[in-house]
């Protein structure tokens, strides 16, 4: 008589079995519980959840861990495992679902508080990343909670707590690689990139080839005047990662703002020739050669993609996008509602659809897409932009309310900071600093300027004492137009209005355009206070009748029956405009002189402060 199995010994066998890298015998150890009879225990189908991990079979995977915790709902480690699963495949939102269900059924679950500091820090929650590291922190203060709480605070723009928090990070792990790289990134934000570039030339050394090194060490090289060499490091990792989406882009970026638009995405259109059903790396060099006007290639790139997968959603949204962008509205609504249709979790091709729904007149179709967008990414200014559109479209008094010219847009002319003899002679001290830092050659892909360029390096991180005068006098004017805001609750811009009444800088770069340049009208999608300062202004700008150069208002980046701009600032030295981050803003193209060079920050409510 064969004797029974015993379970516990089998699950143990077959956990050792996988703890050695062999998920087949794994496999085939724990068979002998499905072979037995009854139904297999949670622990079984858990644990063959995670050999169908390690076989790479994620959907599988998924379902077996789901199973698992419904058989035993209070078991942590299942919803940590789970959350492990969907943070790998990529969908930090899921997985940051999964550890707070782990937290919450065991606090001390010292692992899943980290896991959930990373998650929020992927979804661009870096307070609650914050949080959960500092939590973290005070129950193991080992080297990774220390170097997660640094990138949640340098995320934050809090840059010397966060080089502090790597420094104890190393103390407690000297060769710690991403305490390293993370300190590394910390200090080329601080404006020392030698010392950054000292680090990552090490840790490339010794043989760390990851993406994100090669990344972060271009963006340093960069800073320092150094595009060659970053081009350089970024092509090496690329022959090394070439299936690497993101990679791919930055080195293209970086050889079209070099001035090689002839060939700035070659290395990124063999990648997606030798690996034609890779839908992502596809998607990847279609949006670039886009952005650069590239359309027939684009196109062939798309159409070429769905020949071999025919019904890929993002492929055929994608193509939606570009027809839009052609002014075929008809088959654009027609792709994209195919592609949302299948994807219908995808607020990207939901944001494309609404797009293209707005341009046929359909605002009340589009509305009831907006709304599902505002309600998962309420701080996401796009979302307030195509409400605008569609409450205007449709003469709804809740856009007056939205778009509240009168009293959202304000105007500073800035006097002269202390040491300047006059406004002008400040701004001449700014625009050298500022030529200076505008070192590259065409304006970059992903970005609203035409004919221009925009500088690399955030200026929050220069060390320049014109800059350092220019932003004491922004956060003057700043605290100024939050306390005139109304007190609003329920308005989705001036609701967001701390009890501090005060902001903090999220970002700040310096664009230069051209004669015939201009800024696409454009929202910024994280922002909630947005700006422009004008250094230096054409002579044709001022008083101009047809207003060439002037900033615009309420105008959607692609034409739109009816929705032409609304409001009109004009520039002049040392004038500096405020406005909310999602109000449709872009420039009236200039004919005459020789640049327009102005500064631009985003402004967030400080959570620190109210």
């Amino acid at each position: 008589m064969t004797p029974s199995p015993n379970p516990a010994r089998i699950l143990a066998d077959a956990s050792a079995v996988l703890a050695e890298g062999d998920a087949r015998g794994a496999e085939l150890v724990l068979a002998k519980l499905w072979n037995a009879g009854p139904p297999p225990p949670p622990p079984a189908v858990h644990l063959l959840g995670l050999i169908r991990r390690a076989q790479g079979r994620i959907g599988d995977a998924e379902l077996l861990m789901r199973q698992s915790i419904e058989a035993d709902p209070r078991n942590a480690d299942y919803r940590h495992n789970l959350g492990l699963l969907l943070q790998g495949a990529g969908f930090a939102d899921h997985a940051a679902e999964a550890f707070e269900g782990a937290l919450k059924l065991n606090p001390d679950l010292a692992l899943a508080r980290l896991h959930l500091a990373r998650a929020y820090a992927a979804l661009g929650r870096h307070v609650d990343a914050e949080r959960e590291a500092r939590l973290l922190v005070q129950m193991q203060a080992t080297a990774a909670a220390w170097t997660t709480l640094g990138g949640a605070l340098r995320h934050q723009g809090r840059i010397a707590e966060a080089l502090e928090a790597f420094d104890r990070a190393l103390a407690l792990d000297p060769r710690s690689v991403n305490a390293r790289h993370d300190r590394a990134v910390a200090l080329d934000k601080a404006g020392r990139g030698d010392e950054a570039d000292r680090i990552f030339a090490a840790l490339h050394a010794e043989g760390v080839t990851a993406p994100e090194l090669a990344r972060n060490w271009a963006s340093a090289l960069i800073d320092l005047g150094r595009a060659g060499d970053a081009e350089a490091r970024l092509a090496e990792a690329a022959a090394r990662h070439p299936t690497d989406a993101v990679l791919q882009e930055t080195l293209a970026k970086v050889r079209w703002m070099r001035g090689d638009e002839a060939g700035f995405a070659r290395d990124f259109k063999a990648a997606v020739a030798a690996h034609p059903r890779d839908a992502l790396l596809r998607l990847g060099c279609f949006d670039l050669l886009r952005r650069a006007d590239r359309h027939g290639e684009a196109e062939a790139l798309l159409r070429e993609g769905l020949d071999v997968l025919p019904d890929e959603p993002t492929l055929l949204s994608a193509l939606g996008v570009l027809r839009g962008e052609q002014d075929d509205i008809a088959e654009a609504v027609r792709l994209l509602e195919r592609g949302h249709a299948a994807r219908p979790d995808d607020l990207y091709i939901r944001e494309s659809l609404v797009n293209a729904l707005l341009r046929a007149g359909r605002a009340g179709d589009a509305l009831a897409h907006i709304r599902v967008g505002r309600a998962a990414t309420p701080d996401n200014g796009v979302w307030l932009a195509h409400e605008a559109v569609a409450l205007r479209m449709t003469g709804d008094p809740g856009y007056a309310r939205l778009y509240d010219f009168d009293r959202a847009i304000r105007v500073y002319d800035l006097p002269a900071p202390p040491g300047y003899v006059s406004v002008e002679t400040f701004n001449e001290a700014l625009a050298a600093t500022l030529r200076r830092l505008h070192t590259l050659n065409a304006h970059p892909l992903d970005q609203s300027l035409r004919l221009g360029t925009q500088t690399a390096k955030s200026l929050l991180e220069v060390d320049d004492p014109a800059l350092k005068a220019f932003f004491a006098q922004v956060d003057a004017a700043l605290a100024d137009y939050i306390a005139a805001l109304p007190d609003d609750p329920s308005h989705p811009v001036y609701g967001r209005k701390p009890a501090s009444r005060r902001a903090r800088l999220a970002g700040c770069w310096s664009v230069r355009l051209k004669p015939g340049g201009y800024h696409v009208n454009h929202v910024h999608l994280s922002g909630w206070i947005s700006s422009a300062y004008y250094v230096a202004v054409p002579p044709g700008v001022a008083g101009a009748p047809d207003r060439q150069g002037w900033l615009q208002f309420a105008a959607p980046r692609w034409p739109t029956p009816g929705m032409t701009a609304e409001r009109f600032v004009e520039p002049r030295v040392g004038r500096l405009a405020l406005f909310p981050s999602c109000f449709w803003h872009g420039t009236v193209p200039f004919r005459e002189g020789e640049e327009r060079l102005t500064i631009a920050f985003d402004a967030v409510p400080d959570a620190r402060l109210g």
